[in-house]
């Protein structure tokens, strides 16, 4: 389930789809730390946080009482683990991505917001760190977009 917490509030939200116990997993996509702080405070004993935004800066949190005593697990999303894919070497897995793009297997273009020239790199990044509500995946094409 994906929540909005400007929309929604997130503890009711989790408790009604979790039936009280809280969430098995919860995933960290804002970059935001007081929103990675809170995030004990939605899983379920022993349950696991995913850190897959960039998130920048102190994140404040009680360790001992909202992580160490529910014995939750946090893993860092910062990039691919071996351990998730098919084979060891990142030229392979790179290998099969694109394999599985040409098969129709993975679709990336419902996420790509933007296709510019390379030339418009810094101003893309630039709105992926300032503004992310305006970019989502960019496409850099050498020879024009299409």
């Amino acid at each position: 389930a994906v929540i909005d917490p400007a929309g929604e509030d997130v503890a009711a939200r989790i408790a009604a789809l979790t039936a009280g116990r809280g969430a098995e997993t919860v995933i960290e996509a804002t970059a935001t730390p007081h929103v990675a702080a809170s995030l004990p405070g939605y899983v379920r004993e022993e349950g696991r946080i995913v850190i897959l935004g960039g998130v920048h800066g102190k994140v404040e949190m009680d360790l001992y009482s909202r992580f160490q005593k529910a014995n939750l697990t946090m893993v860092g999303a910062g990039g691919p683990s071996r351990r998730d894919h098919p084979h060891d070497s990142a030229a392979d897995n790179f290998d099969v991505i694109l394999r599985m793009m040409r098969a129709g297997m993975i679709r990336p273009a419902p996420v790509i917001t933007h296709c510019v020239p390379y030339t418009e790199g810094p101003r893309m990044y630039r709105l992926l760190m300032e503004e992310k509500d305006k970019v989502n995946g960019v496409l850099f094409d050498w020879t024009g977009c299409r």
